[in-house]
């Protein structure tokens, strides 16, 4: 790590983050902490090479991006039922905080300063106690450094870096750092602003727990909006990066504080060139996500649509940018409802001609591909660019939702063919979005999906594919929701889709969303076909009724516990043995609806007569709590 050689440096560096994901790390760690947390400390340090790339970013907020210094979006495809979009992010990640301290960085290659703060933040997990002891002292000299302020810059970038391993130990800290860093945030240095930007935002979590806004939230809050109008675009991008953080975490306190936040979004929106306004994008969707339906207030409506739609008419179909745009109305969709007025319909509209045009090309190019293939030819053709495909279905989705019952009105009957159009393509994403679009006309428009359930219903059994967690996701619970809405006209549907759902619930490697959906759809199948579960009881309701109980109380939850008292009266033999389990979801489910109350209790008092002289056993048995 002292080496002369980058390569080697980095290589060197990049080890002790390896090594850090091991089971032996702390045998092999320890006896080096004392030489190797100085040494990488020290590698955070910018190199002049860095710097000589970065320091052209001063006053270029007026400059037109480069083509190649705007990233590649790539459209997350919604998802449905617990979590929602909210749980896209996790699903099918196998490391957010790398995500997360990469965010941080401006330099795009892989660096030793990078690899440095890597392994600094695993590393710090394993010893929080001794590395802060170790580190207080360099970091201390470092942050007070005036005259060289690579070493100041670095000791942010550490502080950082150590926020999840040593935050409970560090805590005790923070009443005096985060002032400190707030000082720094108004640093003339761009490289020392943008890195405390990313560091306050670490330590989110702390500043909205503490009780006066008025001393670590509003400080913060302001800071972080002030560089949004830096001059410079790598503050921009800080400042704009940290303040989605920072709405993320800090929810519902951000009400008191919406009409200058939303001011702050609207300039950025404005001003901002094309890197920075998909990160700006993402920090007006996760404003809506966070608070919903606390935005639909005139003054913040008539802040927040007039540039967004202005924003939404300017850009070309064939934009790059447009369906970052349209992935953040997505989110203003569901967050406004009917609050997007007479802006709706022409979005909609354009979201489904998008769609019909992009998909038209997927099916273009598949039979291409198919045709090149058993010629054994290359392929000639361009693959077509989904992005705006799947935007453009989560946008309709949105709007369908956050409309609900009236959404009809808004989209025509072409809808039906798109959603089919769709599903038979061989892309996941797309497919996962249309399904979620078929979901949501089942619950809001059923008249508008209705007739193409002969073709729908076979193309969701046939994607249920626990590998795939997103769209099996968006599958089950679209499944859940055409069970509800077709009643007994579901019957021929249950035997296959039994097939599918029951060895899942002996799956315990099963993620718990997909889980969550598996076990709402096989209650709303027991609504009105319970005796069609009734054989397979012993191999499900245990593991069933585990997971229900856990559920929090919601539409969701009140379905499935429906179903299960349909359950329960058609096999009470079948049930009986497995009663303790049905009386722990009952104690579970709290808040229920005056009919549901009667018929639970009903159902308790019927089992209690069916189990006569031995209810008094199986009552000893029940734990005190339930």
């Amino acid at each position: 790590m002292s080496n002369d050689d980058d390569d080697i440096k980095l290589a060197a560096t990049d080890f002790w983050s390896a090594i850090a994901r091991t089971r032996g790390c702390r045998q092999l760690v320890e006896p080096h902490i004392d030489t190797l947390f100085p040494l990488l400390l020290q590698g955070m340090v910018y190199s002049d090479a860095e710097l000589a790339a970065l320091m052209n970013s001063q006053d270029d907020a007026s400059v037109p991006d480069d083509p190649r210094d705007v990233k590649p979006r790539f459209a997350n495809a919604k998802q449905k039922g617990v979590g929602g979009d909210a749980a896209n992010d996790d699903l099918d990640s196998d490391d957010d905080e790398e995500e997360e301290l990469e965010d941080g960085e401006i330099v795009m290659r892989w660096t030793v300063r990078k690899s440095s703060a890597r392994g600094l933040d695993r590393l710090c997990r394993h010893f929080p106690q001794r590395a802060l002891t170790l580190l207080m002292p360099y970091l201390t000299a470092a942050l007070q450094q005036t005259q060289d302020w690579r070493q100041m810059e670095a000791a942010i970038l550490a502080v950082g870096a150590i926020a999840d391993g040593c935050f409970m130990v560090i805590a005790d800290s923070l009443p005096e750092l985060i002032p400190f860093l707030l000082q720094c945030a108004d640093s003339p240095q761009v490289l020392v602003k943008t890195i405390t930007a990313w560091t306050l935002s670490r330590y989110s979590k702390w500043v909205v727990m503490q009780p006066d806004h008025k001393t670590y939230f509003e400080p913060m809050l302001f800071a972080l909006m002030l560089m949004c109008t830096s001059t410079s675009k790598m503050v921009q991008e800080a400042g704009i990066s940290a303040l989605a953080t920072f709405e993320d975490v800090a929810c519902f306190d951000l009400i008191a504080y919406l009409e200058p936040l939303c001011r702050c979004l609207m300039h950025c929106l404005t001003n901002f060139q094309q890197r920075n306004r998909f990160v700006c994008y993402d920090a007006i969707a996760t404003l809506a996500i966070r608070l919903g339906d606390e935005l639909n207030s005139p003054a913040v409506v008539n802040m927040l649509l007039p540039p967004l739609i202005e924003k939404w008419r300017s850009l070309p179909n064939d934009s790059d940018e447009l369906y970052g745009l349209f992935e953040c109305l997505t989110a203003v969709s569901l967050a406004l409802g009917d609050g997007l007025g007479e802006f709706a319909a022409p979005m909609t509209r354009r979201a489904i001609e998008l769609a019909q045009a992009v998909v038209v090309q997927v099916h273009e190019f598949e039979q291409h591909r198919q045709e090149c293939i058993k010629q054994r030819r290359p392929v000639e053709l361009d693959e077509p660019q989904v992005g705006p495909l799947v935007a453009s279905l989560d946008l309709i989705s949105g709007v369908i939702e956050g409309f609900g019952e009236t959404s009809p009105a808004l989209i025509d009957d072409s809808i039906g063919q798109l959603v089919l159009a769709c599903v038979s393509t061989p892309l996941f994403d797309v497919r996962q979005s249309a399904f979620a679009v078929a979901g949501d006309l089942a619950v809001n428009a059923p008249t508008l999906i209705a007739p193409h359930l002969e073709e729908l219903v076979p193309a969701l059994l046939h994607n249920i594919r626990p590998f795939y967690i997103g769209l099996s996701n968006n599958v089950v619970w679209t499944l859940g929701e055409l069970a509800l809405l077709l009643k007994e006209q579901f019957r021929d549907v249950v035997p296959p889709l039994l097939e599918r759902l029951l060895p899942m619930m002996q799956d315990e490697q099963l993620h718990p969303h997909l889980l969550h959906n598996v076990c709402v759809c096989l209650g709303r199948v027991a609504i009105h076909h319970s005796d069609q579960l009734t054989p397979h009881i012993n191999s499900f309701i245990k593991q069933w009724c585990a997971f229900v109980r856990c559920m929090t109380t919601d539409s969701e939850k009140h379905s499935a516990i429906e179903g299960m008292c349909a359950l329960c009266e058609t096999a009470p033999r079948e049930i009986m043995p497995h009663f303790i389990f049905i009386v722990d979801v009952i104690a579970s489910y709290h808040g229920a609806p005056p009919k549901m109350k009667e018929r639970l209790h009903s159902l308790l008092f019927a089992y209690k007569d069916a189990f006569g002289e031995h209810w008094n056993a199986f009552y000893a048995r029940v734990p005190r709590d339930v």
